[in-house]
């Protein structure tokens, strides 16, 4: 039962991870396309 436990445990974690790390991607990657049509519409209005 213990062993279970950690193992879902860890499933948890690195999924939590994961889950992390795709949301700092998207946000990232949402972020950049702003700064770059904002730096567009400046250059290029």
């Amino acid at each position: 039962m213990l062993s279970d436990t950690r193992v879902s445990d860890k499933l948890y974690f690195h999924g939590k991870k994961v889950m992390d790390a795709i949301e700092e991607i998207f946000i990232g990657y949402i972020f950049f396309h702003l700064v770059e049509c904002k730096s567009h519409f400046l250059f290029f209005p």
